[in-house]
């Protein structure tokens, strides 16, 4: 939504420039970041919550998840012309994606071919890992093929964000 506001008010942000593309990312993920450790660091300890994870491999997945996720955004943005877009596009997609995640329902009843797709998704591999290292006590070395699934998310965003020179022109005020 950032980008498509940058876009609809004639904002001065050039994304042809690739500094401006990575401090989007430092500071998409540097939000990113303080919401999880916000939840995992207070919220846990203040309502009591059970978990079984360590905090140290809570916060690597965490900080994974959060570069990856925001270098999908940013990937995503770059389609959106408008900041309304990502809401009609995104919101109808978010109840698969969750169930995909198996997060609402298990991964051993989705079709094998959705399960493959929905690699593709980072939300996918993070929810695993946070799942595995947080309630079942995993390290970070058990949650190890995640996190590789999500360094391999971002890699492949990481190249779009980096060698995608035309970046899409700020688009004219909606009326």
């Amino acid at each position: 939504m950032l980008l498509g506001s940058w876009r609809a008010s004639g904002a001065p942000y050039d994304m042809t420039l690739f500094h401006n593309r990575l401090a989007l990312l430092f500071a998409g993920t540097t939000i990113c970041c303080l919401n999880i450790f916000y939840y995992i660091g207070i919220v846990y300890w203040v309502q009591d919550y059970p978990h079984m994870g360590k905090l140290d491999d809570l916060m690597a997945v965490s900080i994974v998840f959060s570069f990856t996720a925001t270098a999908w955004a940013i990937v995503i943005g770059y389609f959106m012309r408008y900041k309304v877009q990502p809401i009609i596009h995104l919101i109808p997609t978010s109840i698969p994606i969750i169930f995909l995640a198996g997060f609402a329902w298990p991964v051993e009843s989705i079709p094998e071919p959705l399960v493959i797709l929905s690699k593709l998704i980072p939300s996918t591999a993070g929810v695993q890992a946070f799942i595995n290292v947080d309630q079942m006590g995993a390290s970070f070395a058990q949650v190890l093929p995640e996190v590789l699934i999500m360094l391999l998310l971002l890699s492949a965003s990481l190249l779009f964000i980096t060698f995608k020179q035309s970046w899409p022109k700020l688009a004219e005020k909606p009326r």
